[in-house]
């Protein structure tokens, strides 16, 4: 075998055990309760604007249900009651953000603006 494609191969299949670690590495994260809620910690700080998330119930892998959940900004406030959501996985993968279920006891928002 010639040495560049001995060099391209080795390097080609060290690639895809990466790639398969780090699936595999996000797959076990999202699947136990402190991956989930460190990924959500995560979230929390990069939300502009402040997010309060309640007690979280589950994982991100298999469906998560959060008590409340508060979101406040300059303009408004929104609190949500026993938020339950499920995440299709395979259209994420594929780069699309999509939820297989979403399910609240109740939304409400109001306006911190000045009428």
């Amino acid at each position: 075998m010639h040495p560049v494609l001995k060099w391209s191969v080795r390097i080609a299949y060290s690639l895809a055990v990466l790639v398969l670690l780090l699936v595999a590495g996000v797959v076990v994260l999202l699947n136990t309760s402190s991956g989930t809620r460190w990924a959500i910690d995560r979230i929390v700080e990069s939300v502009p604007g402040e997010l309060l998330v309640g007690n979280v119930d589950g994982t991100l892998w298999k469906g998560l249900h959060i008590q409340r959940l508060t979101y406040r900004d300059d303009a408004q406030e929104i609190e949500v009651d026993d938020l339950a959501l499920d995440i299709d996985w395979p259209r994420v993968s594929i780069g699309q953000v999509a939820l297989q279920s979403l399910d609240a006891q109740s939304v409400r928002r109001r306006s911190l603006l000045e009428p």
